[in-house]
């Protein structure tokens, strides 16, 4: 009876989104481009394909749900609507954060990224602090109202944007694993064309 769900992200922009996310935590990571020519885990992880099958195989396709990450954002209540059917919940729920980008790539300004990551991630992550937290988080501004004081800007650029033959090297690398996907998937080439 298990239901088995993946959420899935164009490939190219998953890893490039991953790399930036890795050098928070470890500023002297080799350059991206270093990186996607060494066939290193942050590309390996974008084989969708080989990573469902065995899902598939073993539990069919009625116990497994492939929802991709681009049409979730330009629908989020569709997806929202069909996963709560398919785990049996209240499907006519909306959750409050629905339209709001709640775990991007923030770009603090110089210093305060090693305070929130090495220092306040740690304090707020242990047990006796998290669940509170959380629920300040959910039910406030607390936050932005935090970040606001460090000229945090929500709407500015987290990281650069990724070069053109990076882009076309990642493109490359998983046309074909795309293409067995959107097979599997019965669907048509709408799914990260650029890829295909």
């Amino acid at each position: 009876n298990l239901k088995i769900i993946f959420l899935l992200r164009n490939p190219v922009d998953r890893s490039y989104s991953a790399y930036w996310m890795w050098r928070r935590h470890k500023s002297d990571l080799p350059p991206f481009k270093t990186m996607i020519a060494n066939d290193s885990s942050l590309v390996r992880r974008g084989y969708y394909f080989r990573q469902v099958l065995p899902f598939i195989k073993l539990f069919g396709m009625s116990q497994v749900r492939i929802y991709i990450y681009e049409e979730i954002t330009k629908q989020p209540e569709i997806f929202f609507k069909d996963i709560f059917q398919t785990i049996s919940v209240d499907s006519t729920f909306v959750p409050r954060t629905m339209n709001k980008k709640v775990a991007g790539t923030k770009n603090y300004p110089r210093g305060l990224d090693k305070i929130v990551y090495k220092l306040g991630s740690k304090i707020i992550n242990t047990p006796l602090l998290q669940s509170g937290w959380r629920e300040l988080r959910r039910k406030t501004n607390v936050q932005e109202n935090i970040l606001g004081w460090f000229g945090y800007d929500e709407g500015k650029q987290s990281y650069p944007e990724m070069g053109v033959e990076d882009r076309k090297s990642l493109q490359k690398l998983y046309r074909k694993e795309n293409s067995q996907l959107i097979e599997l998937l019965e669907r048509g080439e709408e799914i990260w064309p650029d890829t295909i």
